[in-house]
C-alpha cells in the first residue's frame, strides 16, 4: 500500500494505550486553537481554548466553585468539588480510572486511557509517523473502527463535565 498524503482522518502515532491522528486534508481546520479533557487518578478536568464551537470562546465554561451533597455511595462518578473558570476546570474525584484524555488542536486528536476505556481505545496501537503497524491492515490508513476518530464524531463528555 502506497503511502501518499492521505485525503481523510489517518492514524499518525500510537503506543499501547494511547494514540494521535490527523486530518491534513480537510481544508481550513474546523477548530482553531485547541481543547482538552482528562482524568488522573483523582482529577479531572477540562481546558477549552477554541475559538468556536460548543466549547469555545463562543460558549465559556461557568464560572464557578462548587462541591458535591451527594451520598458516598454514588460519588464514584461524580466530582467531590470542582473550580472552573471561562476556558478551564479542575475537579476533585474518587478514582475509578488511571488516567484517560482526548485532546484536539488544529487537524490532530489526540486519545489513550489506562485500563482501557471502550469509548477512546479499544485495543493496542502501534504506529509511527503515520504508518500504522498494528491493528492490522497494516500501512497509511484510518484509525481502527470502534476508536475515536474513526466514525468521525469524538466520545460524548461524561456527565460530570457537562455545562
Amino acid at each position: 500500500m502506497g503511502c501518499g498524503i492521505p485525503k481523510e482522518e489517518f492514524l499518525f502515532s500510537g503506543c499501547l494505550c494511547c494514540y494521535h491522528t490527523c486530518e491534513i486534508n480537510s481544508g481550513f481546520p474546523g477548530l482553531i486553537c485547541c481543547t482538552q479533557e482528562y482524568e488522573k487518578c483523582c482529577f479531572a478536568g477540562e481546558n477549552c481554548c477554541a475559538l468556536k464551537g460548543d466549547k469555545s470562546i463562543e460558549n465559556p465554561l461557568p464560572v464557578h466553585f462548587k462541591t458535591s451533597g451527594i451520598d458516598d455511595d454514588k460519588l464514584e462518578n461524580e466530582l467531590m468539588c470542582q473550580i472552573a473558570l471561562y476556558c478551564c476546570t479542575c475537579g476533585f474525584k474518587i478514582p475509578v480510572i488511571c488516567c484517560k484524555f482526548k485532546t484536539a488542536c488544529l487537524f490532530c486528536k489526540g486519545v489513550g486511557a489506562v485500563p482501557w476505556v471502550d469509548e477512546y481505545v479499544t485495543d493496542y496501537v502501534c504506529a509511527l509517523c503515520g504508518y500504522r503497524l498494528w491493528p492490522k491492515p497494516m500501512g497509511c490508513t484510518k484509525p481502527p473502527p470502534g476508536m475515536l476518530g474513526a466514525a468521525g464524531a469524538p466520545p460524548a463528555m461524561s456527565p460530570a463535565m457537562e455545562r
